[in-house]
């Protein structure tokens, strides 16, 4: 599990290892699996959660889930006091890996389509890859997901070689 926290935002990234018997359609599972993790960050990083959330989780069959959870500013903030509720909603994505450190072997290259976006190269898995796989993209790579990675997928074009 990552975490990082950006203004009113925390992402949480966590590998397909965490999320294997959460069923993601079933709402009120998602809730009480999502209860826990924020009761996880919230005794960990001594941090006040409490108010109205909306969560997005970005599911990627290759990698895991992104969840991005974001306080919604109200009117009347003493209305959740002490307690959370959430707005959630589950979005199948496609990741893309922003290549930052050219270390990846060519046995892992030859399973990922590379496209470059600008003076950029970016990565997708083309085919099923293990966990030590994703693991050394992920040493040399930045994830990029959501309307960034579709942004860049529409605008890039492929290329064979890094």
């Amino acid at each position: 599990m990552k975490l990082t926290f950006q203004n009113n935002e925390i992402i949480i990234y966590l590998n397909k290892s965490y999320i294997k018997n959460i069923d993601f359609q079933n709402k009120k599972t998602l809730e009480n699996y999502l209860n826990k993790i924020l009761n996880k960050i919230k005794n960990k990083y001594e941090i006040y959660i409490s108010g109205y959330y909306n969560v997005k989780i970005f599911l990627s069959e290759e990698y895991g889930i992104i969840i991005d959870i974001q306080k919604e500013e109200l009117d009347y903030p003493e209305y959740f006091s002490g307690e959370v509720d959430m707005n959630i909603s589950v979005i199948e994505d496609k990741f893309l890996y922003e290549v930052l450190n050219i270390n990846i072997p060519k046995n892992i290259l030859k399973k990922l389509e590379k496209y470059k976006f600008l003076d950029k190269i970016y990565l997708v898995s083309k085919e099923s890859l293990t966990d030590i796989e994703i693991g050394v993209i992920l040493e040399n790579t930045k994830i990029v997901y959501g309307d960034e990675a579709k942004q860049i997928k529409s605008k890039s074009r492929k290329i064979e070689v890094i």
